[in-house]
């Protein structure tokens, strides 16, 4: 246990201190590679996410035939999935038109639920 600390408020922050070092470093290579291939973020200019799952999945399926590192890169199939998954992370932040995933017209998108509020005379009401 450690001794009494300062107050900090950050119980629902992500606890990247749980992030695993190795994950981490295989896609900071990953990415520093790619840097040096196509510039330092030239992914942020936008990437269709079907090429970046695309890219994913080669990596992966290398992986799974027992191929541990790229050929090009000779850098881990692993450490290129993060990063391949890593900005698609940030796709769907910054450009959600790039979105090109096949989507089944039955499919739909969770219906946005209003919160209702509770009065302090016990009522709810709409936010």
């Amino acid at each position: 246990m450690l001794p009494n600390q300062g107050t900090k408020y950050d119980n629902d922050k992500p606890m990247l201190a749980l992030c695993p070092p190795s994950g981490i470093e295989l896609l900071g290579q990953a990415m520093t590679y790619g840097a040096k291939k196509y510039g330092q973020h030239n992914y942020l200019g936008g990437i269709a996410y079907t090429r970046l799952l695309s890219a994913c999945l080669r990596h992966v399926f290398s992986y799974v035939k027992g191929e541990d590192n790229d050929l090009e890169s000779g850098l881990s199939h692993i450490g290129h999935a993060l990063a391949c998954l890593s900005m698609l992370a940030e796709m769907t932040r910054i450009h959600p038109e790039l979105d090109d995933r096949f989507k089944l017209e039955t499919e739909r998108q969770p219906k946005v639920v209003e919160p209702k509020i509770k009065q302090t005379n016990g009522e709810t009401k709409d936010w």
